[in-house]
């Protein structure tokens, strides 16, 4: 109650406020009007500014359609400023079978030194310049024998526009590659190289002593072992082919507009 003293006029007692206090002209209820009609232009004043600046959106402000045309923006960009980073894959080259990669195969973990994926000519290939980190691991995973690494050796042959051939070369200096008719076996003669004829002349295979010649034996494991790679060569592609496309999928395209805060406009551009 506001302080103040009465005084009695005409036989009344009338309230006289203090100094200090002022009696309001305006009722309670008309102070609650007033409130409730400020308040409500307020609103109104927010709305329609909302409605002027609230031009861009975050891709968790923007709805189903503008997400929509969010992802389909994103995916043209991507296919336009695609570079190599979905090579920076240290578990490409993989045996699935296995479960074994470059390091437990014996061999290094490069990048690939050539590769086409995702060509309209449908000629995928990848090449690498491998190096044996541990000549035992890999013989082993290849299956040659210690007694058929004493007459051949392994390398790897990049030509052309396939994956990386392996290639054996024998104590001769001679070579077979798993492409082609370039290797035959032939019973008691053992394993025999095209290449042969070629270099020494019609039937002068036998210039070369019997026991420097794999077996027919070991010329099969010999092809298991081109087998083995070229299967580990198609699963390195097929590995670096799905890094490829995932650039392209909805799920790394939010993945990159949530990470970097995008903001997007009605079109669905970044802005």
């Amino acid at each position: 109650m506001a302080k103040g003293f009465t005084k009695k006029t005409n036989g009344k007692n009338q309230f006289i406020p203090t100094s200090g206090t002022k009696k309001s002209s305006i009722s309670s209820k008309d102070i609650r009007k007033k409130t409730t009609i400020q308040k409500s232009k307020g609103d109104e004043f927010k709305q329609r500014k909302l409605h002027t600046v609230k031009d861009i959106w975050s891709w968790k402000e923007a709805d189903d359609d503008l997400q929509e045309k969010i992802l389909e923006k994103l995916r043209q960009d991507a296919y336009q400023t695609a570079d190599d980073f979905f090579l920076e894959d240290d578990g490409a080259i993989y045996d699935k079978d296995e479960k074994k990669g470059a390091e437990e195969i014996g061999l290094n973990n490069p990048r690939p030194s050539a590769y086409e994926v995702g060509g309209n000519r449908g000629n995928d290939y990848v090449q690498f310049d491998f190096e044996i980190k541990d000549q035992k691991k890999l013989y082993k995973y290849l299956g040659i024998s210690d007694k058929l690494a004493e007459k051949v050796h392994v390398e790897f042959h990049n030509e052309g526009e396939v994956n990386t051939q392996l290639q054996f070369n024998d104590n001769t200096g001679g070579n077979t590659e798993g492409t082609g008719g370039e290797i035959s076996l032939a019973g008691d003669t053992g394993f025999i190289y095209d290449h042969y004829t070629d270099e020494y002349g019609e039937g002068e295979e036998d210039i070369f002593h019997k026991e420097d010649v794999p077996t027919e034996e070991e010329g099969r494991s010999m092809l298991h072992a081109f087998d083995k790679f070229d299967d580990l060569m198609i699963n390195t592609l097929h590995n670096i082919t799905r890094n490829y496309e995932y650039q392209f999928e909805d799920e790394k395209l939010i993945e990159d507009a949530k990470a970097n805060e995008w903001d997007f406009d009605k079109d669905g551009d970044i802005v």
